[in-house]
């Protein structure tokens, strides 16, 4: 029989010489090839998990899981890698991956080859922040490290700094791509990375504003820079008339400038009157009735009008032009599914979070999802932040990480995307904007607008354009 002292010393010895935790296995290499306009693009691809660890002790906190799209270097070129991520928060990166930027993109439920993906210009590498996709804390106890603002932006510039490393890649030009909420990763990112001297290229944020702070604009500029997004989805439901949707967008940008935002500037100087001929003009160019429009503001928060504009259902917050609907598509996240693990190899009996969400407790309530605990720690939360956020005017905590970048890296670059049907979003905020800030910042941003919404790659001609607006980016921002 073996004494409590024996088993006492027998379990030191085993702990003595086993490892404090298991590695992670290696990554799942494969090698593809797709047709572009007849032409044979071979890649290597991999997928795997990278761990995040304390920085004191080497114990992992939590798991990164990423797909990256590499091709071969030429003699003597050094290709660019962009790094690209979703928002949420809470959010995988299949949007980006599978509709936009990746090798092989959906059309209906298939993949098919993308002739409009990125990888003819920088390797890629998808990246799904903790609690997504594959990536997990190694314990519960760990979980708010991950899930707060700036909590987030630490784990993916680490998670960054490591797998440049493990690719003898920190020579590449390095660009973060994000869409919404991950605008705000790719700024901290960036202004983390620079801080710590890895030299950042350029961000493209999509979606998500310019990453200049919270009071870049005053709000009347903002409630102005609506208008011609509201016309354009009025103009689209049938509510207002004109010649095309051009015309309708450039008349009611004229008046948004020219007339309505003079009177936001002046509004305690307005009459009742005055009040009332501006709203009965507001209500005409963005298809609503005047008494919707509140004669004391003269302003409509974007969830409002969401739901003003037709009254028998609610319009979808990322393009205007559609009713809201659930996104889930299980036909689609069968065909996800099997292309992580058979297609790229990776194997692992892990739930995809976002897909499906795996096991459950038996009498157990789901957890709360990432986005409803999720720790906005990195601004003042005051009472007024969070009813604008409410309203849907963007989430609380914002900051100028772009302008604190380009004060560190004066060569750091920005491109801004909008889609003009995005009810989060102003292609026109964002001209204004630059227009607003210092010379020697304004000249770094490059503002793009496209006819689609917060994805505006599903529409089919601005996917091929936002992927040459990307390509022509990254090829400026490596020149020097």
């Amino acid at each position: 029989m073996i004494t409590k002292r024996a088993f006492a010393i027998i379990a030191a010895a085993f702990l003595a010489v086993a490892p404090a935790q298991a590695e992670e296995p290696a990554p799942a290499a494969s090698r593809h090839e797709i047709r572009i306009d007849g032409r044979r693009l071979a890649y290597a691809a991999e997928a795997g998990r990278i761990p995040i660890r304390d920085d004191a002790t080497g114990e992992a906190h939590g798991h990164i899981f990423y797909v990256s799209y590499r091709l071969p270097s030429r003699r003597g070129e050094t290709r660019p890698v962009a790094f690209i991520w979703n928002g949420g928060p809470g959010a995988n990166s299949t949007l980006l991956h599978f509709e936009a930027f990746g090798p092989r993109v959906f059309s209906g439920d298939a993949l098919i080859d993308n002739v409009h993906t990125l990888l003819p210009y920088a390797d890629m590498v998808f990246v799904d922040p903790v609690g997504t996709g594959f990536s997990r804390p190694t314990r519960e106890a760990y979980e708010a490290e991950f899930y707060s603002t700036l909590g987030d932006h630490a784990s993916i510039a680490e998670f960054v700094r490591v797998w440049r490393l493990r690719n003898d890649a920190q020579d590449a030009p390095v660009f973060l791509i994000g869409e919404s909420f991950g605008t705000w990763r790719a700024g901290g990112v960036a202004q983390i990375m620079e801080n710590r001297g890895d030299h950042v290229a350029g961000t493209v944020l999509i979606s998500g504003g310019a990453a200049a702070g919270p009071n870049a604009l005053p709000r009347e500029v903002s409630a102005a820079a609506r208008i011609p997004g509201r016309a354009a989805a009025a103009f689209a439901h049938g509510r207002v008339q004109g010649a095309d949707r051009e015309t309708v967008v450039r008349e009611a940008e004229a008046w948004a400038t020219e007339r309505y935002l003079p009177a936001l500037q002046r509004l305690n100087q307005l009459s009742a009157n005055g009040r009332a001929q501006i709203a009965a003009e507001l209500a005409q160019r963005i298809g609503l009735r005047p008494d919707l429009i509140d004669s004391q503001t003269l302003v409509l928060a974007p969830r409002a009008y969401l739901t003003a504009l037709i009254p028998d259902q609610r319009l979808d917050t990322f393009d205007m032009r559609i009713a809201a609907e659930n996104e889930r598509n299980p036909a689609r996240a069968r065909v996800i599914d099997r292309y992580l693990r058979h297609d790229l190899g990776y194997r692992t009996d892990l739930a995809y979070a976002g897909l499906d969400l795996g096991y459950t407790p038996a009498n157990e309530p789901a957890p709360q999802s990432i986005n409803a605990r999720w720790n906005y720690n990195s601004g003042e939360i005051t009472p007024e932040v969070m009813a604008s956020a409410m309203a849907g005017e963007g989430p609380p905590g914002a900051q100028p990480w772009s302008i604190e970048t380009m004060r560190l890296n004066p060569n750091f670059k920005v491109m801004v995307a909008a889609g003009v049907y995005d009810s989060l979003n102003t292609c026109l905020g964002n001209r204004e904007l630059q227009s607003r800030l210092d010379p020697q910042y304004a000249r770094n941003f490059t503002m793009r607008c496209y006819w689609g919404g917060h994805m505006m790659y599903r529409d089919a001609p601005e996917h091929a354009r936002l992927t040459a607006d990307v390509a022509a980016f990254i090829a400026s921002a490596t020149q020097r």
